[in-house]
């Protein structure tokens, strides 16, 4: 009698599918010979017998219970074959039941969300991210391809790149990437998950000045401390890049010192005159406002303002 006997089943086998095995052989004939067989303790099988007649009796193998290759991919089983003799004799043999896939399970990807900041510049080719998909089957069943999902614009499809087989993506302002993963089996599963890409701006515009005049006009005896005249700047970048703060430069070694006589509010750009002006002391000087704003690093114009007294 052989040691050992291998045997492929489907995991899609249903309960009550019955696989023939190979009968033992026994010289002895009438009750001497194989009377029965035994199975070792398990949930999925039991062993049957057919009797042939010509005391020949042929183990069958019933499948009890589904088998699922993703949880036991391979059963051992002891076969054990008695005469009919006192006292009986009997002799094993060791049953592989190796399970073979079935595309029964849909990817999975690992991560319950993915997202990606990417700057503005940032360079062609750049790995923005990758999604990994994982899937229990086996072979082709369990090899993963990556596809953008079918709701993907064209424009978006034209900005990025995927690799089909690693699932990264790669560059090619808030974008939302759906990305499928399937596998390669017959018939081939497949799951979605939505990538949440959001372009961050970088500070690459400097501030700029409202279109002038760039003259102002203040009354001689003005109140010290009212507010005068403002100016207003902006920038084309976003968030913080484009917060503008206004400062008034002291120009030290200037003979122009009347600047030192001006305040600027700089969060609004307002400006107030510290000291009363007087007509015929000065009827007009210039001086300079930075404009600055909040990036990293900050980038500042400098605007050159007249003014006038009358």
């Amino acid at each position: 009698m052989e040691t050992e006997k291998r045997l492929e089943i489907s995991e899609s086998a249903l309960p009550g599918a019955r696989f023939q095995l190979q009968a033992a052989q026994d010289p002895d004939v009438g009750q001497f010979s194989i009377q029965q067989y035994k199975l070792s303790q398990n949930e999925h099988f039991r062993v049957e017998v057919r009797d042939r007649g010509e005391d020949r009796k042929v183990p069958v193998l019933v499948l009890q219970k589904q088998l699922d290759r993703e949880t036991t991919e391979k059963h051992k089983l002891r076969l054990t074959a008695v005469d009919g003799g006192k006292p009986a004799k009997s002799g094993n043999i060791e049953i592989i039941v190796d399970v073979l896939d079935v595309n029964d399970n849909s990817p999975v990807f690992i991560k319950e969300s993915y997202s990606a900041t990417i700057k503005e510049n940032i360079p062609i080719g750049t790995v923005v991210i990758q999604v990994n998909a994982t899937d229990l089957d086996k072979g082709a069943n369990g090899e993963i391809i990556y596809s953008f999902g079918n709701e993907v614009n064209k424009k978006t499809s034209e900005l990025f790149s995927l690799n089909k087989n690693t699932g990264e993506i790669t560059i090619r302002p808030h974008y939302d990437v759906t990305i499928i993963a399937k596998d390669s089996g017959d018939p081939s599963f497949t799951v979605e998950k939505t990538i949440n890409v959001v372009v961050s701006d970088v500070n690459d515009n400097f501030p700029e000045f409202s279109m002038g005049p760039y003259t102002f006009y203040i009354s001689e005896n003005n109140i010290p401390g009212a507010s005068v005249f403002s100016v207003k700047a902006f920038d084309r970048d976003d968030g913080e890049n484009a917060l503008v703060s206004y400062g008034i430069l002291r120009e030290m070694n200037s003979d122009n010192k009347l600047s030192s006589f001006l305040s600027i509010n700089s969060e609004t750009g307002e400006i107030s005159a510290l000291k009363s002006f007087d007509f015929e002391s000065v009827k007009t000087f210039q001086f300079h406002v930075v404009a600055t704003d909040s990036g990293s690093p900050p980038l500042s114009i400098l605007c050159k303002f007249s003014t006038k007294l009358y």
